[in-house]
């Protein structure tokens, strides 16, 4: 009966803390921003040229870029 009765007042405690949590407007934007570009990608036809039939075919291209501009490359990752 004990067991019962302290997950019980565990789901209790954390139905309370989920109840006390806002909601902040700034959470969604992030998604908000990515559905539109996504969305934007398809209307402009972008898709066509964004496949990996053109990353294959541009590999070379792309590594090149990557070592001559390493800095810039890493710095959004932090």
């Amino acid at each position: 009966m004990t067991d019962s009765h302290s997950e019980t007042h565990e789901q209790a405690d954390i139905w309370e803390k989920l109840g006390d949590a806002s909601f902040s407007f700034g959470r969604p934007v992030p998604i908000a921003l990515l559905t539109v570009g996504l969305g934007l990608t398809f209307f402009f036809g972008l898709n066509h040229l964004l496949s990996f039939e053109s990353l294959r075919e541009n590999r070379d291209t792309y590594l090149g870029w990557l070592v001559q501009h390493y800095a810039l490359s890493t710095a959004p990752f932090g």
